[in-house]
């Protein structure tokens, strides 16, 4: 399928999608979009996604990356005995 020219005038835009490819293509989307409002509460609507959304909170100390390991490196240094 060929895509239109942001700059083309509507008498030079290619032909639509079939509908039945648009169906199936929603369709799809629509189990996506209860998926993820069933799994992790997100909605998609207009409203909430021009609406800023608050940064998500740290996630706790023991979730961090690497601070295991960071923990047993530290403990088992040996810093300024040569």
């Amino acid at each position: 399928m060929r895509y239109a020219d942001p700059g083309a005038s509507t008498s030079q835009m290619p032909e639509m999608v079939p509908r039945a490819e648009f169906d199936i293509v929603a369709d799809q989307l629509r189990k996506v979009m209860a998926f993820m409002h069933k799994q992790f509460g997100m909605t998609m609507d207009a409203a909430s996604l021009s609406q800023p959304q608050p940064p998500p909170p740290p996630p706790p100390p023991h979730m961090t990356k690497n601070n295991a390991a960071n923990r047993s490196r530290r403990s088992t240094t040996t810093r300024g005995q040569c």
